[in-house]
C-alpha cells in the first residue's frame, strides 16, 4: 500500500525542501556545540566560535542548495571566496576541527545527505567525549591539576615513617597519586 503522492508547485516544494534541510542542520550540529562547551580544559570556551558553529553549516548548507547543479555558480562562489580574507585567527587548533565539523555538517544537508551528516556528528561527539572524559593525550609525566592540590601532603607522606621522621617505605609516585584523600 502506498500513499497517494501530493503534488506541490515547484517552488513550494523547493521552500520544504530547503526548510527541512536547514532544520535539520541544527539539529546536527547543536549537540557539537554542546559538546564544545561541555569538554574544554579551560574554565571558559569562545562564544563566538559557539555562534560560528551554529551559523557557519546552515550557511555552507544554503550555499550547497544553491551551487548544486551549477558550474558557473560554483566558480562565482569560487570567485567570492577568494577575494574575501578572513583575519581571524583560532586560539585553540580543536576549534578548527569544530568549524570543519560544522562546514561537513552543512556540505551533508545541502546535498540533502541527512544521514551522513548525522553520523559524522554522533560520531565526532563520542570521540570528543571519550578524548575529554579519558584526557587523552597527556603527557602521563606531566602532572595534573588534581595531583597538584595533594603535592605536599603526599610528599610528606612519602618522606615520614611510622614514627613521623626520616624516609618513609612509599617510593612509587604512581602508588601516592592512586591514593585517595581518605587513605
Amino acid at each position: 500500500f502506498q500513499a497517494p503522492a501530493t503534488h506541490l508547485p515547484p517552488n513550494l516544494q523547493l521552500a520544504v525542501t530547503t526548510t527541512l534541510c536547514l532544520f535539520a542542520t541544527v539539529a546536527l550540529v547543536l549537540p557539537v556545540t554542546w559538546v564544545y562547551m561541555s569538554a574544554r580544559r579551560t574554565k571558559r570556551h569562545n562564544q563566538s566560535v559557539v555562534e560560528t558553529l551554529i551559523m557557519l553549516p546552515i550557511v555552507v548548507a544554503a550555499i550547497i542548495l544553491i551551487v548544486r547543479n551549477s558550474l558557473a555558480l560554483a566558480f562565482s562562489l569560487a570567485g567570492v571566496v577568494a577575494a574575501v580574507r578572513f583575519r581571524n585567527t583560532l586560539r585553540d587548533t580543536r576549534d578548527t576541527v569544530y568549524i570543519f565539523l560544522a562546514i561537513a555538517i552543512g556540505f551533508a544537508s545541502g546535498v540533502q545527505a541527512i544521514t551522513v551528516g548525522a553520523v559524522a556528528s554522533v560520531f565526532f561527539n563520542l570521540i570528543m567525549l571519550f578524548i575529554w572524559r579519558y584526557d587523552f593525550g597527556r603527557n602521563a609525566l606531566a602532572p595534573t591539576a588534581s595531583s597538584q592540590q595533594w603535592a605536599e601532603p603526599l610528599k610528606l607522606l612519602a618522606e615520614k615513617n611510622g614514627n613521623g621522621t626520616g624516609n618513609g617505605g612509599v617510593h612509587d609516585h604512581d602508588i601516592i597519586l592512586a591514593l585517595t584523600p581518605q587513605k
